[in-house]
């Protein structure tokens, strides 16, 4: 990686997304992609240009990192997802409701994304998505912990 692309993963894993821009490399996506299935973490993008972004939250990736030691995710690879009760589903939906978004969006499951965000809406909608992570993440490693 370039200087500039190793800078934009660096902050991508300390900010816990990454922020693609049109000429993000790739290469820093993939390794983005892989250091979250590595660790455990959903693979967060924001993707656009000064006026628009598009937020992707994909939690999908993240039974990989479970799966040696939980071989029934192979079945079930969609265990984790952002919104795993009813409380954070609603929360889910509040965040994307009150983002500001003008494009669609889409949500549940492992796989949640927002079109058409200002950048700062972005960033604010990143930050709840990841503050619900939080909470949908110790009730599924509760529920693997029954296992």
């Amino acid at each position: 990686m370039t200087p500039e692309e190793l800078l934009a993963f660096e902050q991508a894993r300390r900010i816990g997304y990454l922020v693609q821009t049109p000429e993000t490399d790739t290469g820093v996506v993939r390794a983005f992609r892989q250091w979250c299935k590595e660790q455990g973490k959903p693979f967060v993008t924001t993707e656009g240009n000064a006026t628009s972004v598009t937020l992707t939250f994909d939690t999908g990736s993240v039974w990989k990192h479970f799966l040696p030691q939980y071989q029934f995710l192979r079945e079930r690879p969609s265990y984790f997802t952002l919104d795993p009760t009813e409380e954070l589903q609603v929360q889910v939906r509040r965040a994307i409701n009150v983002s500001g978004f003008q494009g669609g969006a889409g949500y549940g499951g492992s796989y949640t994304w927002v079109a058409g965000l200002s950048i700062e809406h972005a960033v604010q909608t990143v930050q709840a998505l990841l503050s619900i992570w939080e909470k949908a993440q110790a009730i599924h490693l509760s529920k693997l912990a029954q296992i």
